[in-house]
């Protein structure tokens, strides 16, 4: 991610980044991997993100039903 479009409330105040790929966890070694969209890959994850991402010990595949976006 090069950039953010949303407004920031302080510096280095993220500890997690969620999306509908992955969940990142930011430490201060590096971005670590910690949980995965059902389906993907390592690599795909990978793939689409500029920095280089550190797999985190207990990385997991998140639950299906959970990544599923629901209409109202």
């Amino acid at each position: 991610m090069k950039s953010i479009s949303y407004p920031l409330t302080a510096q280095r105040s993220v500890t997690r980044i969620f999306t509908e790929l992955a969940v990142i966890s930011v430490t201060p070694a590096g971005l670590v991997l910690a949980e995965i969209a059902p389906g993907l890959s390592i690599e795909d994850v990978q793939g689409v993100t500029e920095p280089r991402l550190l797999l985190g010990e207990r990385l997991r595949v998140a639950h299906e039903r959970a990544t599923r976006l629901q209409a109202p």
